[in-house]
């Protein structure tokens, strides 16, 4: 079973992107689920559920604290943006086609429990900043089973078209901690 996450990245990555766990590009997560459907069909229904849906521009608000002890630090983001839009049409999207073989983490971030936020990892967004809307991804937690790396497998322009899929035997370029590709996936290529 692979397990997800759709996001919209401050900066649009492309498809095939990979990136260390600990160096999360800044993000705002819109689903986490767990499925055990292939990738080209995810694929469709999400961007089924992202069809006519245009760019906008999302507002940071305050600073909060997320996670046990509240030891995750975040940026919350005006939910009034569209992006609680974008995560009810997702999660909608997923749950109305695919059903009971999508498996959600529990109710404490979905729907009315969902708070758009920007964890601080190794950069940070401020009170007031903006930024565009206008990419949605999907990204595997664990690609080839290796719970240290994530990777891009599909991205959409909101008003567009997808930008990539991420093709079987690919190469992959990792992401290092400041964006730089650092080579391709072990065994591949």
């Amino acid at each position: 079973m692979g397990v997800y996450v759709t996001v919209v990245f401050v900066e649009p990555l492309p498809a095939g992107t990979e990136f260390l766990q600990s160096a999360w590009p800044l993000h705002v997560t819109l689903v986490r689920f767990d499925s055990a459907v292939p990738v080209p069909e995810l694929a469709a229904v999400l961007e089924a559920a992202l069809e006519g849906r245009e760019a906008f521009t999302a507002v940071v608000g305050g600073d909060a604290r997320f996670g046990r002890n509240g030891s995750v630090p975040v940026s919350l983001v005006d939910p009034a943006t569209g992006l609680v839009d974008l995560h009810e049409a997702l999660l909608y999207g997923l749950l109305h086609e695919l059903g009971e073989e999508i498996r959600l983490p529990g109710p404490n971030h979905t729907r009315a429990n969902y708070r758009p936020h920007v964890t601080h990892r190794v950069r940070r967004l401020n009170p007031g900043d903006t930024f565009e809307v206008r990419q949605v991804a999907l990204v595997d937690m664990f690609p080839d089973r290796d719970r240290r790396f994530r990777r891009v497998l599909a991205a959409w322009t909101l008003g567009g078209r997808r930008l990539a899929e991420q093709e079987d035997g690919e190469q992959h370029g990792r992401q290092g901690q400041h964006g730089t590709k650092e080579g391709n996936v072990p065994g591949q290529g």
